[in-house]
């Protein structure tokens, strides 16, 4: 009697055992499908950006920042930093785009002169910023186009920001 208890309680264990394996396989493979559709969808939302964007050969581009370098040389977008100078700046978005040029101080590139450019734009452009580690890209875009790249950019986890 004793024997065939043993026996019974190994048989149980044993199913029990196999019981979450299983459990454990299907959670992986869950898991797995899970994230193949998060880079799924980050491919498509990457391609979707160099296409709004503008860039020409956006198919073999698989990173955000290939694509800002790409848009970079096609001068689809401008780089700076925080010690360009404001002439340097405003020739990146050439006088022909300002209603009036903004008046330039000696001084480097802040939020204040930002906005004086921003709020000096021809219509219907408009500029906006990503700042990505210590390069500044500006971008400057009709209105409608520059929404669709910030909303593009946000569903990649990048913030662009509008000057106002």
């Amino acid at each position: 009697m004793m024997m065939s208890e043993f026996l019974s309680e190994v048989f149980t264990l044993s199913l029990l055992f196999i019981a979450i394996g299983f459990y454990a396989i299907y959670r992986a493979k869950k898991a797995q499908s899970e994230h193949e559709k998060n880079v799924a969808s980050y491919d498509k939302n990457l391609l979707n950006f160099a296409k709004i964007l503008g860039v020409k050969d956006h198919i073999d581009l698989v990173k955000f920042d290939e694509i800002l370098a790409e848009a970079l040389k096609e001068k689809l977008i401008f780089k700076f930093n925080k010690s360009t100078s404001q002439e340097k700046f405003i020739s990146f978005i050439k006088e022909e785009n300002f209603k009036t040029k903004p008046q330039i101080s000696q001084n480097h590139i802040d939020e204040a002169f930002l906005n004086l450019c921003a709020s000096s734009l021809v219509e219907p452009f408009k500029l906006a910023i990503l700042k990505n580690e210590d390069q500044i890209y500006g971008f400057l875009f009709e209105k409608e186009q520059l929404f669709a790249l910030i909303d593009s950019a946000a569903l990649l986890g990048e913030n662009i920001i509008i000057c106002e």
